[in-house]
């Protein structure tokens, strides 16, 4: 389940809190960067490679394009360690039985070949 946190004001943010979706959260928290957004304030930005994996698991032609675009922005600016990182988080997904009966490592490729990076 995912559930998102606005914020009401003139400038609009975005939190998204994950729960139990793709089998790798404990793997997504391991490999977040750490930042401070307000003094005292710390929170934890998922990596390009964790949002990467988790984009191909959530994403659908047919019902949303929002992931596809963004799976395109990420690999825009994914490194070949982001890559690979994504590869084996997919890999876990597969493992654990979140992969929602969907071959990530060949969507991942075709994304990577559509794209053309």
């Amino acid at each position: 389940m995912t559930v998102r946190l606005t914020t009401g004001g003139e400038v609009e943010v975005f939190v998204d809190l994950l729960f139990a979706t793709s089998g790798i959260e404990r793997e997504v928290i391991a490999d977040a960067t750490e930042l401070e957004p307000f003094p005292t304030i710390l929170v934890k930005l998922a990596s390009t490679a964790s949002l990467l994996a988790m984009k191909v698991l959530s994403a659908d032609w047919k019902i949303c394009l929002q992931d596809v675009l963004e799976i395109h922005q990420l690999l825009e600016v994914a490194d070949l360690n982001d890559i690979e990182r994504a590869r084996e988080l997919l890999e876990l997904i597969s493992e654990r039985g979140y992969n929602r009966s969907k071959d990530l490592q060949t969507e991942l490729a075709e994304y990577i070949a559509r794209f053309q990076v």
